[in-house]
């Protein structure tokens, strides 16, 4: 198919109509009228391009919102089941507790006694610890609750707002 505008003018001669529309590429190629595989066969550019915008909703937005809302309520769901509870977080702050009194006892030993030994030692036990806080800290999240239905929502809306352009042809 052929994009094709036509213009129509009314009686004083100013421009006052345009059509855009698709023709036969056949009709086009082989001088038109004189052609005798097929006709013109036009086709309203507007209506087109309507089809397409639908066609591209359709897939890229799914059967509606309602549905997109279940599933991304199942997939939340799915990544909410506790992967870590409160007792975890209790544990690895004990946990950090320890280490922490681990670093009080070696700095005090380092002051009395100057070894090479302890410094890499604490050097160590410093670095468990940044571990084992980044640890908590992804724990504690872990274990908070989602609000499945709000995240769900505003997820929606995001798709929504990025799929916008596509709505209006």
């Amino acid at each position: 198919m052929y994009g094709n505008s036509l213009h129509a003018k009314d009686r004083q001669g100013s421009k006052r109509y345009e059509y855009h529309q698709y023709i036969c590429s056949t009709y086009a190629n082989r001088n038109g009228p004189s052609n005798a595989t097929c006709g013109r066969n036009p086709v309203n550019a507007a209506r087109v391009l309507a089809w397409i915008v639908r066609a591209l909703q359709k897939r890229y937005l799914g059967p509606g919102r309602a549905a997109l809302v279940r599933e991304i309520q199942g997939q939340l769901q799915r990544e909410a089941k506790p992967k870590a509870g409160a007792g975890d977080v209790e544990r690895l702050q004990r946990k950090a507790a320890d280490l922490e009194r681990e670093i009080g006892r070696l700095v005090k030993a380092i002051r009395t006694i100057d070894a090479a030994e302890l410094v890499e030692e604490l050097a160590l036990v410093k670095a468990e610890r940044a571990r084992l806080v980044d640890e908590i800290t992804q724990a504690s999240r872990l274990a908070t609750p989602l609000d499945v239905d709000a995240e769900a929502e505003r997820l929606a809306d995001t798709l929504r707002d990025l799929a916008e352009p596509l709505r209006a042809p």
